[in-house]
């Protein structure tokens, strides 16, 4: 329930926070989701790539894991019967000197700082 379409595998591991789920192996993981204890919800993924040779975050990528991302908490947290205020964090970190590519063409906008919304 907690793996993305886009994984194609996952493993699974208990910690003292919850359970996480993972795509790639212990010592290189590309995404994770993180169900707390606390009933908190966290999804992270890398998402940057080369596009002609330069450091690039699509905004279609982006776009895409943020609305999956919520969807699939809202779902989960329904079939747990978790109750309570739902609020969304969302954040770009990591990316400097990277540049965001905006539509299918990537119009390219530099990211100078890190990105943050609530």
């Amino acid at each position: 329930m907690l793996m993305f379409n886009d994984w194609g595998g996952a493993s699974r591991a208990f910690n003292l926070d919850g359970v996480v789920a993972y795509s790639g192996s212990p010592e290189r993981v590309g995404a994770y989701t993180q169900v707390y204890r606390n009933g908190m919800m966290e999804a992270v993924r890398m998402g940057g790539h080369s596009f002609m040779e330069r450091p690039v975050v699509p905004s279609t990528t982006v776009s895409t894991f943020y609305r999956d991302a919520i969807s699939k908490y809202v779902h989960f947290a329904k079939q747990a019967y978790l109750a309570g205020p739902i609020m969304v964090t969302a954040a770009l970190i990591g990316v400097d000197g990277h540049e965001f590519g905006i539509g299918g063409n990537f119009f390219l906008a530099p990211l100078r700082f890190q990105i943050a919304l609530t």
